[in-house]
Order: structure tokens, then C-alpha cells, then sequence
């Protein structure tokens, strides 16, 4: 999946892009990343100190 992303240029059009955000948007961005992380770390990956059993 990575390679399908690298050849779209996903990346770069990312970096790009982020250089005309705003600070607003920035920090959007970053909340939306942490919890994106967060539900990725508590609900996807197993972990059984959270009683996860996924």
C-alpha cells in the first residue's frame, strides 16, 4: 500500500500543501493526527492493560 501511495505523490503534495496552512489549520491538523493516533493505539492495536481485544 505504501508503494501505491509513494507513486501517487501523496507525500509531496502533502508537504506542499502544508506550506500554505494557516497556524489554525496546523493545529487542526495536528488534534486531528493525535486522535487518529489515539483511536489507533486504544481501540486497533491490541493491548490488554485497556481490556482491548481487538
Amino acid at each position: 500500500m505504501n508503494k501505491y501511495f509513494y507513486t501517487l505523490g501523496l507525500r509531496r503534495a502533502a508537504e506542499k500543501s502544508y506550506e500554505v496552512y494557516s497556524e489554525e489549520s496546523i493545529e487542526a491538523l495536528k488534534w486531528f493526527a493525535s486522535d487518529v493516533n489515539a483511536y489507533i493505539e486504544d481501540i486497533i492495536i491490541p493491548n490488554p492493560s485497556n481490556g482491548s481485544n481487538n
